[in-house]
């Protein structure tokens, strides 16, 4: 069932064993299934989205499919989303750190949408994982070289490109985002979970954004080019310490305040992990902004793995 589905009306017997409370239905059960909805009008001439692909490596059996079967369902669930949601560029995270992953994915999407987007990434060392773009061509041209910020803060790198709107002559730049996850392993000292909410490596978190403000700053000021799109995955909810850096820097949140910002579930509750920024300039031009839930909502049995 995606969340959001209900039941009205049950009749059943009502169970209590190993601390819970169960109901056994009797006859059919009344569920009113909650419907996946159509991806989302934002207005606007040029569209960007943000999605993190869950681990898309061609290498079995490591961080991502563990088959071919896995791995061409993983394949045609992403095009298929990437399809409908039909983007002028794309800002992918959680791809295998390799050229084959990123190349494999790009020519899928191509082959649905007729060959119009190209790729821009960079080899760079760091974790298992690499942000890319896709943008599409008769849409965007990049304007600017891509700048890359991978210092030892990070764990890999941070891309920003410059692109213009071939119909519009304007200009903007484009940022994609990936923090350190929540994830404990090998925590210490201030990166250990403080019990305040957070979770572990919020520290480190909260120095990337650090960089990344300044890092920005100089790539707006070197380029000339003020209006900057920030996206991705922050691995951090809206009211912590990264989000508020973020705002506190004069970045603007795209994504507060709209309906149901939600784009992450875990243990029966829900929040926002991936977020929009924009400095002010390039907030002006934006109509719209929202989240897709295609993912937060679905059973873990409809993911791309075999079991």
């Amino acid at each position: 069932l995606r969340c959001g589905s209900s039941v009205t009306g049950l009749t059943g017997v009502l169970h209590y064993a190993f601390d819970e409370y169960r109901v056994h239905p009797v006859g059919v059960i009344p569920l009113q299934h909650a419907v996946r909805p159509s991806a989302p009008i934002v207005g606007g001439d040029i569209l960007i989205a943000s999605y993190n692909v869950k681990n898309y490596f061609t290498s079995l059996g490591s961080n991502g499919a563990s088959t071919a079967n896995e791995l061409q369902r993983q394949r045609t669930k992403l095009v298929a989303a990437l399809q409908a949601i039909a983007a002028d560029a794309y800002v992918l995270c959680e791809l295998q750190n390799n050229d084959a992953a990123s190349d494999d994915l790009l020519t899928a999407f191509n082959s649905a949408m007729g060959g119009d987007y190209s790729l821009i990434d960079q080899d760079e060392p760091g974790a298992f994982t690499r942000t890319v773009f896709f943008h599409k061509n008769s849409t965007l041209t990049p304007i600017t070289q891509l700048f890359s910020l991978n210092t030892s803060t990070f764990e890999r790198a941070h891309l920003t490109q410059g692109f213009v709107a071939n119909a519009s002559g304007k200009r903007f730049l484009l940022s994609g985002v990936h923090l350190r996850s929540k994830l404990c392993d090998n925590a210490s000292g201030s990166n250990l979970d403080q019990g305040d909410g957070q979770g572990c490596y919020n520290a480190r978190r909260r120095s990337q954004v650090g960089e990344l403000l300044s890092h920005w700053d100089g790539v707006r000021a070197s380029t000339w080019v003020p209006g900057q799109l920030v996206v991705g995955d922050f691995n951090s909810y809206d009211q912590e310490d990264p989000i508020d850096r973020l705002r506190s820097g004069g970045l603007i949140d795209l994504i507060a305040g709209i309906p149901q910002p939600y784009s992450f579930g875990y243990a029966n509750r829900f929040g926002s992990l991936d977020h929009a920024f924009a400095t002010a300039s390039m907030a002006d031009a934006i109509t719209g902004a929202a989240v897709w839930h295609i993912n937060s909502d679905e059973p873990p049995n409809l993911d791309y793995r075999d079991s």
